[in-house]
């Protein structure tokens, strides 16, 4: 092509320096014009390259759990739960992985005296989630990272370690391992017998340590280690004695 420019220029009636100068200038604006090779494949492929990155993120944010809700009844299952309120794993035996409420909803049909946790995640999703999932018709409660964490510790559920705390408090002698072997109407049947007797364990365990050796008042028969006042006859360490008035 540069041959041929110039000699479409030699017959143009101009001096060599003015036929070069406009050469060049043609052939920069030749080259400025058109997009080099590897710049063509860059250009094709960036809506792939665009496609993949926005896939990529839109993986990462739907598969990222940020909330979790325990139902807790006689089996304990945690779901994960993503930001858009969807269900993307869990922990126990769950069929339905739709909207949070969906499998809530599909839990409880199964199990209808089930507790329900929200554990973490964002104010604003945890106060959406709790709104939802009180219209379920189940107890719903809310759990810091730090009272699950705790749960954990203890080897319990969040729910079942509430539930552990308060039959503590009436029973000081129960552990976690009591409440692990436990279902929770299991645990709130122990507190509501406990409460029931209007004491808690040590103060029973210390009543009955009450009772022992002591002076009898009374008319007849006694069996035991002591002395009796009274008219009646007495066994004392095996042998009969008459008691004087």
């Amino acid at each position: 092509m540069k041959n041929e420019w110039k000699a479409a220029f030699d017959s143009i009636q101009a001096t060599e320096s003015q036929k070069e100068a406009a050469l060049r200038a043609m052939q920069k604006a030749a080259s400025q014009k058109a997009p080099s090779q590897k710049n063509r494949a860059i250009l094709r492929t960036a809506p792939a390259l665009l496609l993949v990155m926005l896939t990529v993120i839109g993986c990462f944010l739907y598969f990222t759990p940020t909330i979790a809700v325990a139902v807790e009844g006689e089996e304990n299952i945690v779901l994960s739960v993503n930001r858009f309120d969807r269900v993307i794993g869990a922990e126990g035996d769950v069929k339905l992985f739709g909207t949070c409420e969906e499998t809530v909803q599909e839990l409880l049909d199964q199990n209808a005296d089930a507790d329900l946790t929200i554990i973490g995640g964002g104010e604003q999703q945890r106060n959406r989630l709790h709104a939802g999932l009180q219209n379920c018709g189940a107890s719903c409660s809310l759990a810091t990272e730090e009272e699950a964490q705790a749960a954990e510790t203890a080897g319990l559920s969040v729910g079942k370690y509430r539930a552990y705390l308060i039959w503590h408090e009436l029973d000081q002698t129960v552990t976690p391992e009591d409440a692990a072997g436990l279902s929770m109407r299991q645990i709130y049947e122990r507190i509501e017998s406990l409460q029931g007797e209007g004491t808690t364990q040590t103060d029973h365990v210390s009543g009955q340590g009450s009772h022992g050796s002591g002076n009898g008042n009374g008319t007849g028969n006694g069996i035991g280690n002591g002395n009796g006042n009274g008219n009646g006859n007495g066994k004392r360490n095996g042998k009969n004695t008459t008691a004087n008035p």
